[in-house]
């Protein structure tokens, strides 16, 4: 195993893989044929320049408005000067810098320009490399050109609308939810206020529920439940579905109201009406929620990402969430780049015979380590399997309960790649006592139910899905990957059906595709100790 990992890790290129495929790319071409350009992104207008590959400048920083007529006048002037080189190769590079550029590097991409990305950490690093205190525009320029010329870039390839609409419906989502509880705490002052105690006391199983949000909107004061008497909220809370105890909750909120320190009815007018205003909005937000919610198992659907669901804690949700972040699965050689990308890599420092290893870099893309470190938590809830790989973590290795968790979320990182590459569901080894794999269609079924789109489901969710996991007319049962044995499948309809058409995949066959990822997560554990 030592000697081979010592193979593995051998670099070919002082620069990794980008420094490989750079000199793949360009060894033994005239550099001087190359045109790099660099752009900082703007919200109203861009800058860029254009050098050749070593270094010298073409065209010195010039602006271009962030339009369409400025778009084309930048394309238009980046082609003029690859004509004056007689450049073969066009390599176009900019640091992210929020959304202001993402219209334009769509552009780009349309016309058929190689794009790449290069890290706004690294333009820093860059640009206090020559010493330099300064920051403008033009010095940033120079430092985003060279990180191109040193190939420390990663290309921005197309992505599929499906990924796009996914990652911008599940981030909505999210500020919306944020949103909602915000809104929950003005409502809880507002409560405080005109009904001191409703709120702090259990009346309804969920005190934001579609009951107790109904009451707080017709009985919005302790004057106002007073003045209504017990016999009319008992009625009212009879007619409400789901309430199965309206004497006792009423018997509760009339004590409450009547023990109250109350404010005199004619100053709660204002804060009643502020009140049922924020409650109108709550409402609202709760719909857009529930609208996001379907929107995203749609997409989800669509996706290689659907496997997921047969992980136990995987939800529809942080699935979506994940592949939209992620985005096309094809874009990644394995694994590792998605945790390097995530930013979840250990920190490394070594000096002499001194060496430890600490924390993970944090340094990529901070949307995506987000959701799998709640994928993670949510994993450790419940899911043996994970439990097992945190536990032995732990209690065996003594690792760090932190960078266990951490550990945990890139262990499902490669077993997400390796059932999306495949598409096949996965199977925890014998070992884990019991079957983790859940039926995706049940899964998404009651998903959906939540919501009240079960009709939905029966008209277009649910036939997609079953393209998806039915092959050539035959169910397939979603092609088992196992950590070792095949274990014996849940109990359900959907999934006895499909056991008796298929063969599942052992893992012996699957030796050449996650070999090193194997061996990566043993790094990974080793650099953890």
């Amino acid at each position: 195993m030592g000697n081979r990992r010592t193979r593995r890790k051998r670099k070919q290129h002082i620069n990794k893989v980008q420094g490989q495929r750079l000199a793949a790319e360009f060894k033994g071409q005239d550099l001087s044929r190359v045109l790099v350009v660099a752009i900082d992104g703007a919200k109203k207008s861009h800058k860029a320049l254009l050098a050749d590959g070593f270094g010298e400048i073409i065209t010195d920083t010039f602006g271009f408005p962030n339009d369409l007529a400025g778009a084309k006048m930048f394309a238009g002037s980046v082609r003029k000067a690859a004509v004056d080189i007689n450049a073969f190769k066009i390599i176009v590079g900019l640091e992210p810098t929020g959304h202001y550029a993402e219209n334009l590097v769509a552009y780009l991409l349309e016309q058929g320009f190689d794009v790449r990305q290069v890290n706004s950490f690294a333009v820093s690093r860059e640009r206090e490399a020559g010493l330099t205190w300064s920051k403008t525009d033009e010095i940033d320029l120079c430092a985003i050109g060279q990180l191109i010329i040193n190939g420390k870039s990663s290309p921005l390839g197309h992505t599929e609308a499906i990924y796009d609409n996914m990652k911008y419906a599940a981030r909505a989502r999210r500020s919306t939810i944020q949103r909602t509880v915000l809104l929950e705490s003005q409502i809880h002052a507002y409560m405080d206020r005109l009904f001191p105690g409703f709120l702090d006391r259990d009346l309804f199983s969920d005190p934001f529920g579609l009951t107790s949000m109904a009451f707080m909107a017709r009985y919005s004061s302790a004057n106002a439940a007073c003045r209504a008497g017990a016999t009319r909220i008992e009625r009212w809370l009879s007619s409400r579905r789901g309430v199965s105890n309206p004497h006792e909750i009423t018997q509760a909120v009339v004590e409450l109201a009547q023990g109250a320190l109350r404010r005199p009815a004619d100053h709660e007018e204002a804060l009643i009406e502020a009140l049922r205003f924020r409650l109108r909005e709550h409402d609202l937000l709760e719909e857009q929620i529930g609208n996001f919610n379907i929107r995203l198992a749609e997409y989800l659907v669509e996706t290689p990402g659907i496997w997921l669901l047969a992980i136990d804690r995987v939800s529809v949700v942080s699935a979506a969430e994940y592949l939209g972040e992620l985005g096309q699965i094809s874009r990644y050689d394995g694994a590792n780049q998605i945790i390097a990308r995530a930013g979840m890599v250990p920190r490394e420092t070594q000096s002499g015979m001194i060496g430890y290893s600490g924390g993970i870099t944090k340094l990529g893309h901070p949307k995506l380590r987000y959701i799998l470190g709640v994928i993670g938590h949510n994993l450790l809830t419940s899911n043996r399997y994970f439990q097992a790989f945190y536990n032995r973590l732990v209690d065996r290795g003594g690792k760090n309960e932190r960078l266990a968790k951490t550990a945990v979320a890139g262990k499902f990182v490669r077993v997400s790649w390796a059932m999306m590459n495949l598409k096949g569901a996965f199977e925890a080894p014998t070992w884990c006592e019991d079957d983790l794999k859940k039926d995706i269609r049940t899964k998404m079924e009651r998903f959906l139910k939540q919501f009240g789109a079960s009709q939905i489901y029966r008209n277009s969710i649910g036939p997609r899905l079953d393209k998806v996991l039915v092959s050539g007319g035959q169910p397939s049962t979603s092609n088992s990957i196992t950590g070792s044995h095949q274990l014996p499948s849940a109990s359900g309809t959907h999934e006895e059906h499909d056991r008796a058409s298929t063969k599942p995949i052992h893992i012996g066959s699957l030796i050449p595709v996650v070999l090193g990822q194997m061996a990566a997560e043993q790094d990974v554990e080793a650099h953890m100790a």
